[in-house]
């Protein structure tokens, strides 16, 4: 039994939908942002290793998480180290039509 066996439909979706992200966040510019988000002090050490919670509290749609946290330089939710950043928030139309075109 090959490895692709083993993985998901679920797990191969992600797997492109990331890839697609990868291609994308390059083409992504300056012109292309809605405004930051300050996180700071006790909160920021809240969020210490999940940015990704963070980002849900201020209600970031789930499949555009991966692409802000990779624009503000991060690999991961996990990379965040609890300092204070003002992080970088993507237009959500951007976002969609990209997320769109992955899904066409």
């Amino acid at each position: 039994m090959a490895i692709q066996d083993k993985i998901s439909f679920d797990d191969m979706l992600t797997k492109n939908i990331i890839l697609n992200w990868e291609n994308v966040i390059p083409k992504i510019t300056d012109d292309d942002l809605l405004g930051t988000i300050k996180l700071e002090g006790v909160e920021a050490k809240k969020y210490m290793f999940d940015l990704e919670g963070f980002l849900i509290t201020r209600n970031i749609v789930k499949e555009f998480i991966y692409p802000i946290i990779r624009i503000n330089g991060f690999y991961s939710s996990t990379d965040y180290d609890g300092k204070d950043i003002e992080l970088k928030i993507i237009d959500a139309g951007i976002l969609t039509k990209y997320y769109t075109l992955f899904n066409d």
